[in-house]
């Protein structure tokens, strides 16, 4: 029977922490979303399930959560790990809410810090490269903004549970959320020795920083892991905003990429797929990644502001926006498949990837290795093909990351 299920808000951060136990040899199995979800015959340890909730409601991502937890307490499972955004967006304290009321359980301990990209927690405050995370550029954030800095004041948000701070080694069984400070992988290793002493491990929370620790928490183990090969030929889809990848897309496109940026219309209009214009730009496409074997097709409006100007003129609201946007790009990318690109995909957004898994109809995901901190090769199946999809929040990398990815899979062979 299952031991651990972890639970987090968008298919990437599913994958990028689920990864931390394969890294470990541990035997995990990725689920796109809660409706995909079964326990028996997964044959896994650990069971990784994305809420998809980090843009919805607050209301609607506790009814999620406890969902989630009930069927996973149905089945036999003993422990959660509540992953949450290693900038803490989306619904933190409806969801920590809705794992303690689910359980019943009186305490949690929250670790949110990711100290190897420079997000970590200092006297109860987040930090994002040195900046307040309420300041930082995820402040900014199209569809998730962060508006605090202190940790409770973000759980606080959403939940009046108690919140402890944790500077120092104190107890960790009184009744809240216990939040821990972290600014080193040395803090990481003393804070989950500290929980293994005191027995407090039934109910975790963080991001994939503490979720390196789990297995010896729980003392899990698995077999060997594997290595797979990418395919020859990167295809990047992007819906991700946010000014890393920005600046990401800028690199590869200086460095060969071929770039398609998609027009409002081309995103919004749902009829637009099926035009005599569409055709034409997937024939553009295949011919430009045939050549190149580099190709970005983004939503990105570079130095104009056309989406928001052509929502306004359409009235479609922000939710609108987003689902139309992931939609049109799963639609494109299963086009390109369906006629025949057979490669490397690397898709930006939790949102973006599972709009795809959603138009070919695949559920389950499996992480394979980590190419770069917070950006994971899995491999799935379609049509009777492998791919290796390489998956990223907007926020990971580094500049010259898609460039660098291009060359490994320049190299790669068919397996």
């Amino acid at each position: 029977m299952d031991r651990l299920m972890i639970i987090s808000d968008d298919l990437t951060g599913a994958l990028d922490t689920g990864i931390q136990l394969v890294k470990k040899h541990v035997k995990i199995a990725v689920f796109a979303d809660e409706s995909t979800f079964s326990a028996a015959g997964c044959g896994a340890e650990t069971v990784v399930i994305n809420s998809d909730t980090r843009n919805a409601s607050p209301e609607k991502a506790y009814s999620a959560i406890r969902r989630i937890v009930h069927e996973g307490r149905i089945a036999g499972i003993e422990y959660f790990y509540k992953k949450t955004d290693s900038a803490l967006r989306g619904n933190v304290g409806s969801e920590l809410q809705a794992v303690m009321d689910e359980t019943g359980s009186d305490c949690l301990q929250f670790v949110p810090a990711l100290p190897h990209m420079n997000r970590y927690t200092l006297n109860g405050i987040h930090y994002i490269d040195g900046v307040p995370a309420g300041e930082s550029i995820f402040a900014q954030d199209r569809y998730s903004p962060v508006r605090h800095s202190a940790v409770a004041d973000i759980i606080h948000e959403q939940s009046d549970l108690p919140v402890i701070g944790h500077s120092e080694r104190v107890s960790c069984g009184e009744r809240g959320v216990h939040v821990y400070d972290a600014r080193s992988e040395e803090d990481l290793a003393a804070i989950a020795a500290h929980l293994k002493k005191c027995g407090q491990y039934r109910l975790l929370a963080g991001c994939s920083g503490l979720a390196q620790y789990v297995p010896e928490l729980l003392d899990l183990a698995g077999n060997a892991s594997i290595e797979l090969p990418l395919r020859k030929g990167l295809l990047v889809v992007c819906g991700s905003t946010n000014q890393v990848t920005k600046n990401q897309l800028e690199d590869a496109e200086a460095n060969g990429f071929i770039r398609c940026t998609l027009q409002p219309r081309m995103t919004l209009d749902r009829d637009w797929i099926d035009t005599k214009e569409c055709r034409e730009f997937l024939d553009g496409c295949m011919e430009e990644f045939g050549r190149t074997g580099r190709l970005i097709i983004d939503t990105n409006d570079r130095e104009t502001n056309e989406t928001k100007r052509y929502a306004e003129e359409h009235g479609l609201k922000t939710e609108e926006i987003r689902t139309g946007i992931v939609t049109a790009l799963g639609m494109i990318l299963k086009r390109l498949l369906d006629r025949g690109v057979h490669c490397t995909l690397l898709l930006t957004g939790g949102d973006t990837l599972l709009g795809f898994m959603k138009q070919i109809g695949v559920s389950r995901l499996t992480p394979v290795q980590e190419a770069a901190p917070g950006v994971v090769i899995s491999l799935l199946d379609y049509n009777g093909c492998s791919y290796p999809v390489i998956t990223k929040s907007g926020g990971f990398g580094n500049r010259e990351l898609l460039s660098e990815l291009a060359e490994q899979a320049k190299k790669g062979e068919e397996s």
